[in-house]
């Protein structure tokens, strides 16, 4: 499969409610019902105060927004975190995700990050692992009480 011709570039000061709806229709990708969304929309709102626009980049296919990825520093040296990686749906299985993903990683590491650390949906650990990462331990989510995630580990490391 082709990946279509991707532009990464940082998101508009005024691009947050757009990117949030993105991240909600992504996560609407997997089945989960009305109540399961409306608990979970707080923890999609992209987070652009706290990331800055270093830390984001807006995928575009065509002039439309494709897909979004955050990454901020984590609570040790040299770990970073993968906070946001969502997708539009009619981009969706394109390879977009794979892109921003070496996108984050890159950043990470230019960063001095050794490690990027993600905190998965399970419909999306098969993802990562695809890409390279490595189940750690079930952990508490973050943002759904009484849910655990995989955390999954990536070490990261200079192309070539």
């Amino acid at each position: 499969m082709a990946v279509p011709e991707v532009t990464l570039r940082p998101p508009w000061p005024d691009e947050e409610p757009a990117l949030t709806a993105l991240c909600i229709r992504s996560k609407r990708l997997w089945p989960y019902d009305e109540a399961f969304m409306k608990v979970a929309a707080p923890a999609l709102r992209v987070p652009m105060e706290r990331l800055g626009a270093e830390g984001i980049r807006v995928a575009e296919c065509a002039g439309e927004r494709a897909g979004v990825v955050g990454i901020e520093p984590g609570d040790a040296p040299g770990v970073f975190e993968l906070t946001l990686l969502f997708i539009e749906p009619r981009f969706a299985r394109q390879g977009i995700g794979a892109v921003l993903l070496r996108w984050a990683c890159a950043a990470a590491l230019a960063r001095g990050g050794a490690v990027m650390e993600i905190l998965a949906d399970p419909y999306a650990r098969g993802f990562y692992e695809a890409q390279g990462a490595r189940f750690v331990e079930w952990r508490p989510s973050d943002a759904i009480p009484g849910r655990v995630l995989p955390l999954l580990r990536l070490a990261l490391t200079a192309p070539g």
